[in-house]
């Protein structure tokens, strides 16, 4: 699905720098506990869509915690968008914890500085965010200025359900800033790749957990909290993926009540 640009800026963003990465320090806006707000530095990709379909513009990329910009490589020609793939606060080239900002609307509000500073609320955008990149997608809807056409959450969070009260985030968020060697304890009671924490461990060092700690309360507290439904709901398309596995079982049915254009489970 394509959408419409806003103003006369042709789709040119991205175009011809397929692979091609930088990096721009965005402000993050400030809030209650730190009203004067700072700065990160945010890495970015350019991913190339498929040359034999029309393009329909750009899809911004949030991928999930621990994990970085690369895993939306393989999508590389597979879609008829440009992708720009974004590491998020503490992750990947960006900047790293304890300097990064982990609440999640402090990324959101990041993440759409860097739109606004790269062209693209000029030309108009979708965005797809992968479980922590999902609840950060429905921030950025929420707090940008120039709203996504479309929203595509891969096992994303959005309710209280989604951090199961038996899951890691839970369990690292209601405890204190926990030390490498506890975050790695605590992943091989959970249901959580041990591969993919390790291999952080390995990038991050010993900020491993505290930017868990402050992802997983931030994640917490948001979810618990029930706005995160609010711009999942006011989005124009909504396309939810995951739900054969039954934890978005109560969402996909809010969606498919209120929304008549959402797409469950990733059939249309």
């Amino acid at each position: 699905q394509g959408f419409v640009s806003q103003g006369s800026q042709q789709r040119t963003l991205g175009t011809s720098m397929d692979m091609s990465v930088g990096r721009s320090w965005v402000p993050w806006a400030g809030d209650d506990e730190c009203p004067a707000g700072g700065a990160v530095e945010l890495a970015y990709k350019w991913i190339a869509g498929n040359p034999e379909e029309a393009d329909c513009g750009i899809l911004v990329a949030l991928h999930g915690s621990l994990c970085s910009k690369e895993i939306f490589d393989p999508l590389r020609g597979a879609l008829p968008y440009r992708i720009l793939a974004i590491d998020l606060p503490g992750h990947g080239a960006s900047t790293k914890a304890p300097a990064a900002p982990t609440d999640l609307r402090r990324m959101a509000t990041a993440v759409a500085a860097l739109l606004e500073a790269l062209g693209v609320f000029a030309e108009g955008y979708g965005i797809m965010g992968h479980s922590l990149g999902g609840a950060v997608s429905l921030l950025v809807a929420r707090v940008a200025a120039v709203k996504p056409a479309f929203l595509v959450s891969l096992e994303g969070n959005a309710q209280a359900a989604d951090c199961a009260a038996s899951g890691l985030a839970r369990a690292v968020a209601a405890r204190g800033v926990p030390s490498m060697a506890e975050t790695l304890s605590a992943v091989r009671h959970h249901d959580s790749p041990a591969g993919t924490w390790t291999a952080a461990a390995a990038r991050i060092g010993d900020s491993l957990g505290h930017l868990a700690h402050g992802i997983f309360s931030s994640l917490v507290r948001w979810c618990d909290s029930g706005e995160l439904l609010d711009p999942f709901f006011a989005c124009p398309v909504i396309y939810v993926y995951g739900t054969a596995s039954g934890k978005f079982s109560a969402l996909t049915q809010q969606l498919l009540g209120r929304h008549p254009a959402a797409v469950s489970g990733g059939v249309r």
